[in-house]
């Protein structure tokens, strides 16, 4: 996900709004969906955690506690409402039909609750995303499994009902990135090791008034990776991430630290690699704004694609938009993306089969008419 002038309360802004040789291997296992004899495909998705994040941004300027707390129902309300057990069977469908070896998933939600105490405790699991996405893939008797998982963002806010606020609640979000990989492959078609992960050291930090839920809003972008060994391919580092969304010197800031820039980072490698991920970033966006020092700029471009191409990463060919449908997953009849975010990338090129874009097909969509996500999916077979 990335900021605009529309888009901008959405997912960073909760924290504001919420107050290679042989691989050592684990092996694949023995068969299922797709035909070994098809081109092995690799995918990026966004899960999209659930809300517009807007009337929380805006309750920044109250004064009083009622304001805060309705709020924050209001985004609490959107995430119910948006129903990810219902998108998850949406997810999976479109998992299962393409069968990629690997897939880089952002957004990974786990919304929580507990009684309002002014503490990041709540304990009570209201929706787990992995958990849903991945029971739905075994439904589908598609097998994957969580190869790395990194918390991202912690966040805890009070929500309630007007008038009486009787409901009053604390809601905790933690947002996650995860690999996933097939267990369903013989070791001699995929297998993988050395899962690593962290968090970015440039991130949006805020105070929160008060010193209540620990101080301070770190709103904490990451990446994970594994190293995967497909078919007769050389070894290569499979890294997935999500980047910041509303500001693009941060995001610029974290696309340098993922290649390197400052002495670390999992593509600091001569190993093959591939890159997956929501980028927050359009290579298509005309004027380039490089960063001008800046860390808090929404302006949108292409700067943090721009900074990964320079290390020598090559994109996937595709030229179909990413992103775009509405935060309530009600947009009718439009299913028409406007942005090109989500990325996959390799260094070398690995000379791309196809490209696939998931998630705007009518057909695929809750019987209330949700979208599987706001953003789109993209699958690329690898040669």
């Amino acid at each position: 996900m990335r900021s605009n002038s529309l888009r901008a309360p959405r997912r960073t802004l909760l924290a504001i709004a919420l107050c290679v040789a042989a691989v050592g291997v684990v092996p694949a296992a023995a068969q299922a969906g797709g035909s070994l004899t098809d081109p092995p495909k690799v995918m990026t998705r966004n899960l999209y955690l659930g809300a517009d994040l807007g009337p929380a941004l805006t309750a920044l300027d109250c004064t009083n506690t009622p304001c805060i707390l309705a709020a924050n129902q209001t985004v609490w309300d959107q995430v119910v409402a948006t129903n990810f057990p219902a998108r998850a069977k949406l997810l999976a469908k479109e998992i299962d039909d393409d069968d990629p070896y690997i897939v880089g998933l952002q957004e990974v939600a786990l919304w929580r609750s507990g009684p309002v105490n002014g503490k990041k405790d709540a304990r009570t699991v209201e929706y787990d995303f992995l958990a849903s996405l991945l029971a739905e893939l075994k439904a589908r008797g598609n097998k994957y499994k969580a190869a790395v998982v990194q918390q991202e963002a912690d966040i805890e806010s009070p929500s309630a009902s007007p008038p009486t606020f009787a409901d009053a609640r604390d809601r905790r979000l933690t947002m996650r990135d995860v690999i996933l990989v097939r267990t369903d492959l013989p070791d001699s078609v995929l297998a993988f090791r050395n899962p690593q992960s962290a968090n970015y050291a440039n991130f949006i930090s805020l105070p929160i008034p008060g010193g209540a839920y620990g101080g301070t809003i770190d709103f904490k972008r990451g990446w994970t990776s594994i190293d995967v060994k497909i078919l007769t391919k050389p070894v290569a580092r499979f890294v997935n991430t999500h980047l910041e969304s509303f500001a693009t010197g941060y995001r610029q800031l974290q696309a340098a630290e993922l290649v390197g820039a400052f002495g670390t980072g999992p593509l600091l490698t001569s190993t093959p690699a591939i890159l997956v991920g929501d980028l927050n970033s359009d290579p298509s966006i005309a004027p380039f704004v490089p960063f001008t020092g800046d860390l808090t700029s929404g302006a949108s471009d292409a700067g943090a694609y721009n900074i990964i191409t320079g290390a020598g990463f090559v994109g996937s060919g595709n030229t179909t938009n990413t992103f775009g449908h509405d935060a309530d997953l009600l947009d009718d009849p439009s299913n028409v993306f406007t942005e090109r975010i989500d990325h996959v990338l390799t260094r070398p090129s690995f000379g791309v089969l196809t490209n696939k874009v998931v998630g705007n097909d009518p057909s695929n969509r809750t019987p209330g008419g949700l979208w599987p996500s706001d953003h789109g999916g993209l699958i690329v077979g690898i040669g």
